[in-house]
């Protein structure tokens, strides 16, 4: 829950300025909402609930950022 904005308040905000819309966004909550529910109404990428599993958080950050599980184990640092 965040003061002032909630976040479909601020993910209106980001999809309303075109430097921001195409930002994946991946949602973290522990609401009572459907993740359909969610992830329809805020244009998701993926919705995770709390508690987060790790694993799958970091298989979605990897995917969200292009790199999917090719570099599962490597120890190449980006540059």
């Amino acid at each position: 829950m965040i003061p002032v904005m909630d976040r479909w308040d601020v993910r209106a905000e980001q999809i309303a300025d075109p430097a921001l819309r195409k930002i994946p966004v991946v949602v973290i909550s522990a609401s009572g909402f459907a993740r359909e529910t969610i992830g329809t109404q805020l244009k998701a990428y993926e919705v995770l609930a709390k508690p987060l599993e790790l694993g799958h958080f970091l298989k979605t950050v990897r995917d969200v950022c292009g790199r999917g599980d090719s570099d599962e184990g490597s120890s190449s640092t980006p540059g």
